[in-house]
């Protein structure tokens, strides 16, 4: 077995202290990591902080359902704000981030958080996970499943047989969740895949939906969510979409995120 550490290699993973307590990263990711070590807080902060209030639309231990989880933020930042018999589900599709949330949920004691490496989608599935070096530098949260990156990124898409690795993708509906308050959805293209596969959730539970809508259609996911009876309000980068029969109890202007 080959030692990494007699070669002297530094591993890619390291330890940070944020505002959502500690959380294991990877120290050449260029956005998330960036941001956490220089602020303590993630690139999307204020969007947690937004969820954080919509759960209190809700009675106590509510759900929140995190789809492309990266490297925990929404994770971290929400599970202590659930309630004390409240959950949240996590999913990230690449093993390598996975790994980094399962440690950073073990290191904050969250035992309400239930972390899965899992892709979440329209069908059943199994999906290659793309390859790129992860001691290199990169924006992880923004590698594309599927297909051919469309985002450019610091790295070109690797190609090695020898190094293949694959994902299940599950539809949330196969989870048949007896509730569930909230969900954000960020997987880079694929959000229309997982909203047609939550719909007998979305319809049983009526949860709120955080959307992002920067490389999907966002018109079409708009007339997919207003289909089940949602009230959309566009926000930068995200879709707040709220059940009709909530909406008279959420105020929402532009600037909440």
């Amino acid at each position: 077995m080959t030692d990494t550490w007699a070669r002297g290699q530094t591993s890619f993973t390291i330890c940070v202290s944020t505002a959502y307590g500690p959380m294991l990263v990877n120290r050449f990711d260029i956005n998330q990591t960036n941001a956490l070590v220089k602020t303590m807080h993630a690139v999307d902060h204020r969007d947690i902080g937004l969820l954080v209030q919509l759960l209190d639309v809700f009675p106590e231990n509510r759900v929140f359902i995190d789809i492309g989880a990266n490297l925990g933020t929404y994770t971290l930042g929400i599970a202590r704000h659930v309630g004390p018999k409240g959950k949240v589900i996590s999913f990230e599709a690449q093993r390598i981030l996975s790994y980094m949330l399962a440690g950073s949920i073990a290191l904050n004691g969250l035992t309400n958080v239930y972390c899965y490496n899992r892709a979440v989608g329209r069908n059943h599935a199994t999906i290659e996970i793309p390859q790129f070096d992860y001691n290199k530098p990169l924006n992880f949260g923004s590698v594309e499943f599927g297909g051919e990156q469309r985002e450019q990124l610091h790295q070109e898409r690797q190609h090695r047989d020898d190094s293949i690795d694959y994902v299940e993708v599950i539809p949330l509906d196969s989870l048949s969740l007896p509730q569930v308050n909230i969900i954000k959805i960020d997987v880079e293209g694929m959000e229309a895949d997982v909203l047609e596969g939550a719909k007998d959730t979305l319809r049983r539970c009526r949860p709120i939906l955080y959307v992002e809508y920067i490389k999907s259609d966002r018109d079409g996911l708009i007339r997919a969510v207003e289909g089940l009876d949602y009230v959309v309000h566009i926000l930068p980068g995200n879709l707040l979409c709220v059940p009709r029969e909530l909406s008279s109890k959420i105020s929402v202007t532009t600037k909440m995120a």
